[in-house]
This record gives C-alpha cells, sequence and structure tokens, in this order.
C-alpha cells in the first residue's frame, strides 16, 4: 500500500479536498468537495478511474467546517484511504510576508497566522479551525 497526500483547502463556503498517491510522481486518486456548508451541505466526489461519481446531502442544516471535513474523513475512511494519508497540505488564505511559501504547521506559526486574521476576516479563522 502506498502512502497518500491529502490536500485540503476550505472556505467561507465549501471545503474542497483531494488525495494524492505518493510514489515517485503524484497520481490523483480521488477529489470533491463538501459545497454549500452554510445552507444544505453536500458531498461531492468526482469521479476519478479509481473512484465512481459520489454526491449526498449532508443534511438539511448549515455545518461546520469541521463537520465538513468529518464528512470528508468519513469517505476516506470507508474506501480505505485515510490510513494511506502520511502528509496533509491546507492552503491558508493569507500567510502575509512571513509565509509565501509551504511551512510546517506548529503552535508558533498557529500564532502568527491568527494575527493575520484582520486581512482576511472571513477565511483566515475558517482556515485555522
Amino acid at each position: 500500500m502506498t502512502d497518500a497526500i491529502l490536500v485540503l483547502n476550505g472556505g467561507s463556503s465549501s471545503l474542497k479536498f483531494a488525495v494524492f498517491q505518493w510514489r515517485d510522481e503524484l497520481h490523483l486518486l480521488v477529489r470533491g468537495s463538501v459545497s454549500s456548508i452554510g445552507e444544505r451541505p453536500r458531498l461531492h466526489v468526482a469521479p476519478t478511474a479509481m473512484t465512481p461519481l459520489f454526491d449526498r446531502s449532508l443534511g438539511e442544516q448549515p455545518i461546520s467546517i469541521g463537520k465538513a471535513f468529518e464528512a470528508v474523513a468519513s469517505y476516506l475512511a470507508d474506501r480505505g484511504l485515510l490510513g494511506r494519508v502520511r502528509r496533509v497540505g491546507h492552503r491558508i488564505v493569507h500567510g502575509g510576508r512571513e509565509f509565501a511559501r509551504a511551512t510546517l504547521l506548529d503552535e508558533r506559526t498557529l500564532g502568527a497566522l491568527r494575527r493575520l486574521e484582520p486581512l482576511a476576516p472571513i477565511h483566515q479563522a475558517i482556515n485555522l479551525e
């Protein structure tokens, strides 16, 4: 079983995700999104060579970005993909001048990113949740 990378992109109304197989090259295994999280959320997974189309309602009430991630994690676990994930990347909307490239997330980094929240008040807090 090869390792995988989970990539996330959280926004104010959706959480996009993709899982890539990680060998010499990256190969897309699955990609999708939880959309309309502030209204009637849906989990949608685009078809790939490994996964068929999947589209399911997550209820009639708004959910948090955390609950959206739980839905994604459950989907990936049910398909045996979550246990393969060895790295996670997450796009954060604003890194200021200090974070212009991929950065390991630790307490110092989280604190610095929280201080940048006024630059992107809607998205930054969601990205750090």
